[in-house]
């Protein structure tokens, strides 16, 4: 993924956010300092609850998740096979299991700055949030059935005893092997090199979360022919501050606006909490 070059921004002009008004100036400001670098690109956010997460996806926060990757996603699929009946790629039925909360080498993004500020502000309330910005030129955007996108998703669904080629051309054409067994197709591949990608994934528009998050993706290869070793997100960001002592305010004009838990995440569950948390 080609690397944007916001060198000459500057970030001073960019104030912490304790109003939705902050935030719009703020993206003013972003758009008039970066006017000519912002041509055919997009701009995704994604919102922490605390400023010291890091941008790391769920399968990668502890040892075992990522050692258990494919047990995780075969068993989860063994269970429930129905919710997975309409899954047409790898890929899908990662973005399902990321609905369920199940750890996955997704990490979601928005295409919305609001829902990532609700996100930055909702919870950790001892703790500044953040608020960061992804510039991704469109050439570089990957859509939910683009080759690359099937084959790393893929990764999850084998052992590391197949995946982990290192620098063995012998264990490199068993794990060929096993790809080209599958019905999904697969780009040319080289070397574990090419499994080093991280993708911005734009998915299908088929549940209700997706569509009212604005939801896209960030999908994480590995490096170094180990899955136990994340591939690096390498990707243009600005980053805002949302102080801990004005999380309450900010939810309250998202709230306003529309934004909140039941718009966020309209299942009926989310919509109760939301509900009784309001009366």
């Amino acid at each position: 993924m080609d690397k944007i070059d916001i060198s000459t921004f500057d970030s001073t002009k960019i104030t912490n956010v304790g109003t939705v008004n902050t935030l719009i100036n703020n993206l003013r400001n972003i758009q008039e300092q970066l006017k000519d670098q912002l041509e055919e690109v997009s701009l995704f956010f994604r919102g922490h609850a605390n400023k010291d997460w890091g941008l790391i996806p769920g399968i990668y926060r502890t040892k075992s998740a990522i050692q258990k990757e494919d047990y995780l996603v075969h068993n989860l699929i063994r269970h429930c096979p129905i919710d997975f009946q309409n899954c047409e790629s790898s890929f899908e039925k990662l973005v399902k299991m990321q609905h369920y909360e199940l750890p996955t080498r997704l990490l979601d993004i928005s295409m919305n700055p609001l829902v990532a500020l609700y996100f930055a502000a909702a919870g950790e309330k001892d703790k500044d949030g953040e608020l960061l910005i992804f510039l991704i030129k469109n050439e570089n955007l990957s859509n939910f059935d683009d080759n690359w996108v099937n084959i790393i998703s893929r990764l999850s669904f084998m052992p590391s005893e197949i995946v982990n080629v290192d620098a063995d051309p012998n264990k490199w054409k068993v794990l060929m092997n096993n790809l080209r067994n599958l019905q999904e197709p697969i780009p040319y591949l080289k070397n574990a090199d090419d499994l080093s990608k991280v993708l911005c994934v734009l998915p299908k528009l088929d549940n209700p979360r997706i569509i009212r998050q604005h939801g896209a993706f960030f999908l994480f290869g590995i490096t170094e022919g180990s899955k136990e070793k994340m591939a690096t997100l390498d990707v243009a960001t600005i980053k805002m501050r949302i102080p801990s002592t004005k999380k309450d305010e900010v939810l309250k004009q998202l709230d306003q606006l529309g934004i909140n838990e039941k718009f966020c995440f309209p299942e009926i569950d989310k919509v109760a909490h939301y509900l009784k948390e309001n009366i």
